[in-house]
């Protein structure tokens, strides 16, 4: 059965995939919120010196690479702030 040019099928399928790209985006989106939360927790570690600045790097290594990515771009800008 063809309504409007779209099967049923066609329908279907379409949703399939619209609902994945949602989930895929829903993830993209966690992780940067966990990335971001990790990133002010750590400066908050490091502006009350908690940490060593060697600590820190070797920390960061171990994480995922979108984590490490984002972890260091907002401890750049914080520090780009400080000396500005």
């Amino acid at each position: 059965m063809t309504d409007r040019g779209f099967s049923m099928q066609g329908l279907l399928d379409e949703n399939s995939a619209l609902r994945d790209e949602n989930r895929r985006l829903i993830n993209e989106l966690t992780d940067s919120y966990a990335a971001n939360a990790k990133a002010k927790l750590l400066d908050t570690i490091i502006s009350d010196g908690y940490i060593l600045q060697s600590t820190l790097e070797k920390c960061i290594s171990k994480l995922k690479e979108t984590d490490q990515l984002e972890i260091k771009k907002e401890y750049c800008e914080r520090k780009r702030e400080k000396n500005q």
